[in-house]
């Protein structure tokens, strides 16, 4: 993972199309929600191996194949919630207190960094 996570990032600084695929538009909204997708997900998994389990008589993690895409989509559905309910709300007290530029895609964080060193920080910073 950690090697994937590497590759992707030099690839943003080389300019890669792997940046075309970040700035999809889907992908990148599962960014904003992710937060709650991982706050989510274990309860959402609990509860429909708990409702499968006492409906169907089967055992889930035989059978993850059949509840995973339910579980996606319903963890998908409750970060979105979350994040336009209350997640947003805290996201522009942000702008009240930092002045910083708007959020960027991935093409202008490759640029961003390129223009900056590529991120590199003075050994002061570990």
């Amino acid at each position: 993972i950690d090697l994937t996570a590497a590759a992707l990032v030099i690839a943003c600084v080389q300019r890669e199309r792997i940046t075309r695929v970040l700035d999809w538009r889907p992908l990148a909204r599962l960014g904003r929600v992710s937060y709650g997708f991982y706050v989510f997900h274990p309860y959402v998994i609990f509860a429909l191996a708990f409702a499968v389990n006492r409906v169907w008589h089967w055992d889930v993690f035989r059978r993850p194949a059949y509840v995973a895409p339910f579980a996606i989509l319903l963890t998908w559905a409750l970060a979105e919630l979350s994040f336009s309910s209350f997640e947003s709300r805290f996201l522009k007290l942000r702008d009240w207190f930092w002045h910083d530029a708007p959020p960027v895609g991935a093409t202008e964080f490759a640029v961003a960094a390129r223009e900056t060193g590529g991120g590199q920080q003075s050994p002061a910073c570990f």
